[in-house]
């Protein structure tokens, strides 16, 4: 991700959310990317992910966000299951005798 001033992506963020009407905000994204050289789409991307409650620092580029996981905690729970289970029976026969089964927890 290409670093921005995070102090002129502020100006041109508080002019674009604060115009009237949505062709000064197309004016004000157009300048934006002209200053940043980004296209507009990456510049609207940006202006929505601040818009929704990041960081200036991630949307800027200064720091990376971090991603969570988008499995619930039961969903994780029930991957890491069928995993045993299908570990067990990849490898259940393997050495030829009866081989101690991964436990289920």
């Amino acid at each position: 991700m290409k670093q921005l001033d995070p102090d002129l992506f502020y100006e041109f963020y508080s002019a674009w959310k604060e115009a009237p009407s949505k062709h000064s905000k197309g004016e004000m994204m157009r300048k934006a990317a002209s200053a940043f050289g980004l296209s507009e789409d990456a510049i609207r991307r940006r202006f929505e992910k601040y818009n929704i409650g990041s960081e200036l620092a991630v949307v800027s580029g200064q720091k990376k966000s971090k991603r969570k996981s988008n499995l619930s905690p039961e969903k994780m729970d029930l991957r890491e299951t069928e995993a045993k289970i299908i570990a067990e029976i990849v490898y259940s026969n393997l050495s030829g005798k009866n081989p101690i089964p991964i436990s289920m927890e």
